[in-house]
């Protein structure tokens, strides 16, 4: 790809090729330590961002933009309807034939039914606001909240594929600079300025659509060949057909995960009072950190794992497969053990009423951090085809949870929801492993992953003898000593020779570049 070291529009190249093993590690090293930086700051932005929200607001108006969130989530994925997917399973397939048509099809029609599927969404909600808010969440201010979430739908579908066809040209600059340093910054600034004038809650629900408007813009402007000026006609039935045959099987599972995934809100509107559902969702956000370490280096190695599977190269896929699984996992363990041992001083952050929450946190990370020792499972089910299978998952693991919902929330409220949360999060780890193993006989687990765990646990150990002797207030300086002594052992037990040899050579990019 063409582009260059700054962040500058990008020039989109559909000419492929396949790398060497070496090679592609480098490159989605190259550009998850990029996408990683980009992605934690945005990250960051936005978990400060809910941070100053619930102090200001207080748990029961955080309860109450949780809970437009939550619909906003749920109807925005059902509207996608596995469109974003779809451009990643066929554009780096096309790319590696060179087929620049074919690719300006599939953007085209992947963007066209995104807009009318995120109307469509959009004045469903806006109809439906007034009888959610007060028959099923009997809280009337609600109305408008759900009513401005409603403008969100379409600008984030159409921004979502527009940036999975970034993703999917190998683009990461560009795309990590639109998706996670403008978006939360144009957010994070709309809303404060808001309510410096007195807005309240309003400020941040009218500050998405406006944040989410500038993605589109600037995900569409460098895809603008594709989409405007492609010599296919407008409404082409092969690669409409084509798109929706594959996204049509990952609509009815995605239907029933969003409802599972993205509703947990709703029960708890329903049966809690709205202030749970803000300290719920404080610790659901800060628990949800793990699961971008797995999207980063997923999104990265995209491209290359559709491309060497569309080749059925399944020597480079069982490689990216797992570098991307030991990767995850040296990452999201030491987070895993910090949110689970320090919960309260971690939910103590949103103010002291939210202190309450450190069980669902605790619960809500151990379900996190099995979803990311799956490492790129789901995707090779679907770049290798099997979105029927995705869907079956997905409507086994969403019964299961929809299920737990039901039982376990009017008895044990938000705990109860966290459990059942979790639980479908470890169903479908063990679907999605068994499954890769038998459909496409990949097996990511080797040894390598012992001495990531065995650094966990020792360092978990010495924080815990030490943490007995030191006052509670020292949380910090444990924290530090923690994170100390795990990149210490990872050093001492040495590191892949695959991971050594990629390090050395980004060491040899930065000391070239600067």
């Amino acid at each position: 790809m063409a582009i260059d070291r700054g962040i500058g529009m990008p020039s989109i190249d559909i000419a492929s090729g396949q790398l060497a093993s070496d090679q592609t590690l480098t490159r989605i090293a190259s550009g998850s330590a990029l996408f990683f930086v980009g992605t934690f700051l945005g990250l960051g932005l936005n978990y400060v961002y809910a941070i100053v929200l619930a102090r200001l607001l207080g748990p029961e108006q955080f309860g109450l933009y949780a809970i437009g969130l939550g619909c906003f989530n749920l109807l925005s994925v059902i509207a996608l309807a596995g469109l974003d997917t779809a451009v990643l399973r066929f554009v780096p397939a096309l790319r590696a034939q060179s087929d620049a048509a074919g690719i300006g099809g599939i953007i085209r029609a992947a963007l066209v039914l995104s807009s009318g599927l995120g109307v469509i969404f959009a004045a469903v909600l806006l109809l439906s606001s007034d009888m959610l808010a007060t028959q099923f969440l009997h809280h009337p201010d609600a109305t408008t909240v759900l009513q401005l979430f409603a403008l969100s739908i379409p600008l984030f579908v159409v921004s979502t594929v527009a940036i999975s066809a970034l993703q999917a040209f190998g683009e990461v600059r560009w795309r990590t600079f639109v998706k996670y340093l403008c978006e939360p910054i144009m957010k994070f600034a709309i809303t404060m300025g808001f309510i410096w004038v007195g807005w309240g809650l309003t400020s941040a629900v009218v500050a998405l659509p406006v944040a989410l408007l500038l993605t589109a813009v600037l995900a569409l402007f460098p895809l603008r060949h594709f989409w405007l000026k492609v010599k296919v006609p407008f409404f082409s039935n092969k690669y409409y057909s084509g798109v929706i045959t594959y996204s049509l099987p990952l609509l009815g599972g995605l239907f029933l995960n969003s409802i599972a995934t993205r509703s947990d809100v709703f029960f708890l509107g329903y049966w809690v009072p709205v202030a749970q559902v803000g300290i719920y969702s404080a610790a659901f956000q800060t628990a949800a950190i793990m699961a971008v370490v797995l999207g980063t280096l997923e999104s990265v190695a995209t491209p290359f794992l559709s491309e060497s599977i569309s080749m059925n190269n399944r020597a480079d896929v069982r490689s990216l497969a797992g570098t991307v699984l030991r990767w995850t996992m040296m990452v999201t363990l030491p987070l895993c053990i910090i949110m689970a041992v320090f919960a309260t001083d971690v939910m103590d952050l949103f103010g002291k009423q939210f202190a309450s929450g450190w069980v669902c946190l605790v619960i809500l990370t151990v379900g996190q951090f099995a979803n990311s020792v799956t490492g790129c499972s789901n995707g090779m089910l679907l770049w290798s085809g099997h979105s029927k299978l995705v869907m079956w998952n997905s409507v086994v693991a969403s019964g299961t949870q929809i299920g737990l919902y039901l039982i376990l929330i009017p008895s044990y409220g938000i705990v109860g929801a966290a459990i059942a949360a979790s639980a479908s999060l470890v169903l479908t780890t063990i679907l999605r492993i068994v499954q890769v193993h038998h459909v496409l006989n990949i097996w990511p687990y080797d040894s390598t992953i012992i001495k990531p765990l065995v650094s966990g646990l020792l360092s978990l150990a010495l924080i815990l003898m030490v943490r007995v002797v030191l006052p509670a207030s020292m949380a910090v300086v444990l924290v530090g000593l923690f994170v100390i002594t795990y990149l210490a052992l990872l050093l001492m037990f040495g590191l892949p020779e695959g991971d050594r040899t990629m390090l050395l050579q980004l060491r040899r990019r930065v000391v070239q570049s600067s």
